[in-house]
């Protein structure tokens, strides 16, 4: 057995875990501070979402399914360490409503089952099954069993999250570890978090998320599409479990879970604003079984209003390009010249260039007429993340309607025992 030895991030290493690489040890430096970050945020969004927050609200998308709502916030979060500026998207939606004749109501909604069906859900399976593939066009094989497509079968588009888990702290020990490749997709009951872990670290692969830039202010003119489907690191901790029953009149019960981002200091990108980059960043998912049969899915989602949107040095350009073409040469011959540069030489947003030179040349009408500001910039990002945890919450909604009974183990079909993502399926 591997005596217990301390790393570079601080923390006891679990004798049984894999060895921990650069990487880890870089995603693992931050675990601490985002958990402080994630409990500042979480009380002060809990002090003001009744209050300050719906005050400051704005409509994020029109949905035309009652009482189905959203709306958005741009404000300031007093903070233990100071004021941050934050933005936040809410969303409240149908998940499920079991069908039966009216004159059987009141036998068919058994308040027991119900509670258990849906806890059940999302305590061991809600994290495998929120991402999806479409159908796809099959290979054709020979008789000895040979694949005599004349081309591979194409990839099918992954659409939704995918889920894995990264890291660990045991509670009993304080030992820090990484989950073995090979056991990354088989998740953990979220009810251990808090009993056998104190916290566990997960990678969200988020598919089919881009940001547009509008080049013309004209709802048919060209756009810009950049990528935002990069991994998001995440902490989560045992006060972000929800797990009640009879919380308040007409609800039977609320389960849910929620983290706090971890920033990956190993991603780097082209957008400042990607999720892999963020802190101070809360997102919790709740969903309220109703005496009445209805399941409802919640989301709250709070994030820094970020300081820029897109990371562009000329200097690291200039070098990219002269590199190319001298296959590398160029920043080996004038190192002394690229170092230089890049620490005088400030980064420029082109982003918020563009905005703040749109306005100066309009003097003011780009903003007033067109929308072309900082804040339709930040209502963007809002309106992006609440359709794509749309999506998913109806995708998943969808995979919570095909089981019969989540509590009979052993009949679930393969699908839901482990999940619908593949950890090589690309981002």
């Amino acid at each position: 057995m591997t005596s217990h030895h301390k790393t570079a991030a601080g923390f006891t290493l679990d004798p049984h875990s894999p060895t921990l690489n650069e990487n880890d040890l870089g995603i693992l430096g931050g675990v601490n501070t985002s958990i402080e970050q994630g409990q500042d945020l979480k009380a002060w969004w809990k002090a003001n979402r009744d209050t300050r927050v719906h005050n400051a609200s704005f409509p994020v998308a029109r949905q035309i399914h009652r009482p189905d709502e959203n709306y958005g916030f741009l404000m300031n979060a007093n903070l233990r360490k100071g004021q941050l500026p934050v933005a936040g998207v809410i969303q409240d939606q149908i998940f499920d409503f079991p069908k039966a004749p009216p004159h059987l109501c009141d036998d068919a909604y058994d308040h027991t089952w119900m509670r258990s069906q849906l806890r059940t859900f999302i305590m061991k399976y809600f994290m495998k099954v929120t991402s999806s593939s479409p159908p796809s066009k099959p290979p054709h094989y020979s008789r000895m069993g040979k694949d005599t497509s004349l081309s591979s079968p194409a990839v099918s588009p992954v659409s939704g999250w995918g889920y894995q888990q990264s890291y660990y702290k045991l509670k009993a020990t304080g030992e820090v570890g990484k989950f073995p490749d090979a056991h990354s997709t088989d998740l953990i009951a979220l009810d251990e978090i808090g009993v056998k872990y104190d916290w566990v670290v997960f990678k969200i692969n988020i598919y089919q998320f881009d940001f547009p830039l509008d080049l013309t202010g004209s709802a048919n003119g060209a756009k810009v599409l950049i990528s935002l489907r990069q991994p998001v690191h995440a902490v989560m901790t045992p006060d972000f479990l929800i797990d009640r029953e009879n919380p308040e009149p007409g609800v039977l019960a609320e389960y849910g879970y929620g983290y706090s981002v971890v920033p990956d200091p190993n991603y780097k990108s082209v957008f400042a604003a990607g999720p892999s980059s963020i802190s101070n960043t809360i997102e919790t998912l709740t969903f309220r079984v109703l005496d009445t049969g209805e399941v409802r899915a919640h989301m709250d989602f709070i994030t820094p209003q970020p300081a820029k949107i897109v990371n562009f040095s000329p200097e690291q350009l200039s070098f990219s390009l002269a590199d190319s073409v001298t296959f590398g040469l160029a920043s080996k011959v004038f190192a002394p010249l690229k170092n230089f540069l890049h620490e005088v030489e400030p980064e420029i947003d082109p982003v918020y260039m563009g905005v703040r030179l749109a306005n100066i040349l309009t003097l003011g009408l780009a903003s007033d007429e067109f929308s072309v500001n900082n804040e339709q910039l930040f209502k963007t990002l809002m309106t992006l993340h609440f359709t794509d945890v749309f999506h998913m919450f109806t995708r998943t909604g969808n995979h919570y309607g095909m089981v019969r009974d989540w509590t009979d183990t052993e009949h679930l079909p393969l699908w839901a025992k482990h999940g619908l993502y593949k950890a090589d399926t690309p981002v």
